[in-house]
């Protein structure tokens, strides 16, 4: 069974593009992990907000 599903965050807590991506990568792995699904973070990767 293949879905598709597309969201946008919008993270108010980190101050820099590092902060962010590694709570992106975090919440990626672990929904990754306890659903068995495969997760890509795509577009939107250098804007910092």
């Amino acid at each position: 069974m293949i879905r598709y599903v597309e969201s946008e965050w919008f993270l108010q807590t980190p101050q820099t593009l590092k902060e962010k991506r590694a709570i992106i990568k975090r919440v990626l792995t672990r929904a990754g992990q306890k659903f068995n699904i495969s997760i890509a973070g795509i577009g939107f990767q250098d804007k910092w907000q």
